[in-house]
Formats: C-alpha cells, sequence, structure tokens
C-alpha cells in the first residue's frame, strides 16, 4: 500500500514538473535561428535552462529526459513523432517562460551548415554558445553540465558529445533536399517518414554522446534540432491541402486528427497549427550569410548501422529513405513522390 502511494505522488509530482499547459494566447512569440538571437538573448536561454537543471536530482531538466526515454516506442517511428514533439517543445517553452518571459526556444538550421556542421559558431567555445564535444563538455555556455538520464538507470554523469566521422569528414543533409522533401511530398505520413527516418536520425547519430540515446534531450542541442524539425513541418504545413492532415497506422491502428497525443491526452488536431500554441517561426538566415556557403555537398555519409539498432528502426526502410533522398538529390524526386505514395506496397510504407 506504501508503495503503491509513493507511486501515485511520484506520478503526480511528474506530472506537476512536466506538463505545462498551453494557455489562451496574448501574443503570438516568434522562433528565430540561433545565429539571429543577440549574445543577451542567447545567455538568458542558457541561464533559463541552467535554472531547470538545479535542485533535488532529477532536476526539472532531467525529469523532460527521462520522460522522453519512457515514451521511446510510442512517440519514435509512429504518426505521433511530430505533434509528440511539438506539444512537447511547448511544454518545456513554457516552463522557460515561467523563468524569464523573454526567453522563446531557438532553432538550428543545420541545413545550412551542411558539409561541415560542427564547424561553426553554434558549437564555439565562447560562453552563449553551445560548446564542442568531449565525455565531458568542458566548453561553451553547457560546460560541466551534468545530467541525471541514461538508458541503464538514473545516474548522474557529465553532459557528452562525440562528433562521428566518416572517411573524416561529417556531412548532414543540405537544404537543396530539405526543400524538396517540403515542397514535394504530398501526403503527411510519407512526409514524417522522409524526415525522421533521415535528416532527423542523421543529426542524432553524428553528433553521437547523450544525442546518440533515448535520453538525447539531456543535450539542450536536442531542443535546437527538434525546433527545427518543428519548423519544417510548420513549412510543409503552410502548402494547400496539407495544414489539417495526420494519418498514418502504427500497429494497424489507424490514427486521425482525434486520435490523443501520447501522455498528454490532447487531440492531435490541437497540435496542427502553431499559432494555437502561441508561436511562430522567422525565416532561415539565407546561406550566403552563413560559413561555410555554396559548395556544401547534396547527400550525407549513411546513417550508422549502430544508431539503427540501437534506436529500434528498421534497417531497410532507413536504407530506403537514404535512397530515396538520393534521388531527390538527382532531381528526379518530385514524379517519384507521386509514384511512391500511391503505391502501398512500396517499403517505405507510403
Amino acid at each position: 500500500m506504501i508503495l503503491i502511494r509513493l507511486l501515485v505522488l511520484t506520478l503526480l509530482a511528474l506530472w506537476s514538473v512536466l506538463a505545462q499547459a498551453p494557455t489562451r494566447c496574448t501574443s503570438i512569440r516568434t522562433r528565430r535561428e540561433i545565429r539571429q538571437l543577440s549574445r543577451q538573448e542567447r545567455m538568458r536561454f542558457i541561464h533559463a535552462i541552467r535554472q531547470l537543471n538545479q535542485g533535488d536530482i532529477p532536476t526539472v531538466w532531467d525529469n523532460y529526459a527521462l520522460w522522453h526515454l519512457n515514451l521511446n516506442h510510442t512517440i519514435h517511428r509512429s504518426p505521433f513523432f511530430l505533434p509528440f514533439h511539438r506539444r512537447y517543445l511547448v511544454d518545456l517553452e513554457n516552463r522557460l517562460q515561467a523563468i524569464d518571459p523573454s526567453v522563446t526556444l531557438p532553432y538550428w538550421d543545420w541545413s545550412l551548415d551542411a558539409k561541415a556542421p560542427f564547424d561553426n559558431v553554434v558549437f564555439s567555445s565562447a560562453s552563449d554558445w553551445l560548446g564542442s564535444q568531449g565525455s565531458c563538455l568542458n566548453d561553451g555556455g553547457f560546460a560541466r553540465f551534468y545530467v541525471t538520464c541514461t538508458e541503464s538507470g538514473p545516474r548522474s554523469h557529465c553532459l557528452s558529445r562525440r562528433f562521428r566521422a566518416v572517411n573524416g569528414r561529417t556531412t548532414l543533409y543540405g537544404r537543396d533536399i530539405i526543400q524538396r522533401i517540403v515542397d514535394t511530398t504530398n501526403t503527411y505520413n510519407a512526409f514524417r517518414e522522409l524526415l525522421e527516418y533521415g535528416p532527423h536520425n542523421l543529426v542524432h547519430d553524428m553528433v553521437g554522446g547523450d544525442m546518440d540515446t533515448m535520453c538525447a534531450p539531456s543535450d539542450p542541442l536536442f531542443f535546437l534540432h527538434h525546433t527545427f524539425v518543428d519548423k519544417l513541418w510548420a513549412d510543409w504545413q503552410r502548402y494547400p491541402n496539407r495544414g489539417r492532415q495526420f494519418d498514418g497506422t502504427p500497429s494497424g491502428e489507424q490514427l486521425t486528427s482525434a486520435s490523443l497525443i501520447p501522455y498528454y491526452k490532447e487531440p492531435v488536431s490541437s497540435s496542427l497549427s502553431t499559432r494555437a500554441y502561441c508561436y511562430q517561426y522567422a525565416p532561415s538566415p539565407e546561406p550566403a550569410e552563413l560559413v561555410p556557403s555554396s559548395d556544401r555537398p547534396n547527400l550525407p555519409e549513411a546513417i550508422s548501422k549502430d544508431f539503427i539498432e540501437h534506436w529500434g528502426y528498421n534497417a531497410t526502410k532507413v536504407r530506403n529513405v537514404e535512397n530515396y533522398l538520393k534521388g531527390l538529390a538527382d532531381g528526379n524526386g518530385k514524379g517519384k513522390v507521386g509514384v511512391l505514395e500511391s503505391n502501398p506496397t512500396h517499403p517505405l510504407s507510403f
């Protein structure tokens, strides 16, 4: 009986810590690319996160990662991938704004850095940026940032990143391919699978360290990455006949916009507009404003076998997505999208 009461109290405590309900909008906040923020704005963002990571262990910050770990099989490889993470980001943003109302979540547009994603100011050692890599991150705004979530159980450890290189180089999907995914993919689940299985997964794989585990939200970079993923969904939704789309059949169950977002138990329909959650996105900077610039390659390295197995993805589907994106890079993608979306037997399950 005592154990049951403790469990109930723990669950209630987690709910009060994590479930930051959206409120009626008094204004629409604008999320910007992190390089569009002033130094003071970045410092305030970093400070608010550090505030969430203070106090008893697990901290409020730790609980976001522990929650993501426990929901893994419900929120990945599923149509819920985009609605859940949109609601999750709003949850954190509301928590940060309770500390500092001026803070909004920035995004990292990694498509602008595709040729050398970690050789830019975002990963600078300066105190207003995200720091570089190491088994214990010791530079940047999150130097010696201790977190608790591990896949084997709670354990306090220093935040880590281990950038992965293939044949001496690290690459991500560039703006050219990303824009073609957004422009030419006409159904929700096709778009979601291309984005999740390809570009989204590759960022986790290439950053490594805590980002390469189901405890990835321990790293603040996770939220900049997923805020950009959410922006891409918002960009996709602007096209005619896409804004209210949601579909898919995980485990044979037909989902609709009336289906409930995992954990939040709110209908997916409530997540289909960013403005319903009181935010919008500023456009990304133009590539010419950044370094490196126009000679980015079209195609990155393949997602590692270790990542695919560890995160529980279907290897055949991942490789099919990569091959399909190669077709987009070759300029042949628009016609293929229509063929794939009308062919239910295609291995991408469109």
